[in-house]
């Protein structure tokens, strides 16, 4: 492998990475910002509510992707193998 093929997969490598981390960052993200809305129009000041709600919407979002992840990160490495020398048996899925 040359240099430049390398520094390819490493850059796709870390652009998967945020790709695959977006969905649960941004579902923890988006219930943090209601919950606080809530809290503020309520006056309610207990940090373990806003917890429970951003793990239990990152926990949903991980069970309703992880599909799509899996495959994705396996396609990756499966294309970064091949390119490598390595002649795995195509999975089947």
């Amino acid at each position: 492998m040359s240099t430049e093929t390398l520094l390819e997969f490493a850059h796709r490598g870390l652009l998967l990475a945020l790709w695959v981390s977006l969905p649960t960052v941004a579902a923890a993200a988006v219930a943090g910002v209601a919950i606080a809305l809530i809290q503020a129009t309520t006056q309610l000041q207990d940090q373990t509510a806003g917890q429970v709600f951003k793990l239990i919407a990152a926990c949903a979002v991980l069970a309703l992707s992880a599909g799509w992840l899996g495959l994705s990160v396996l396609n990756f490495a499966d294309e970064m193998l091949r390119a490598a020398g390595f002649h795995a048996p195509t999975p089947i899925i």
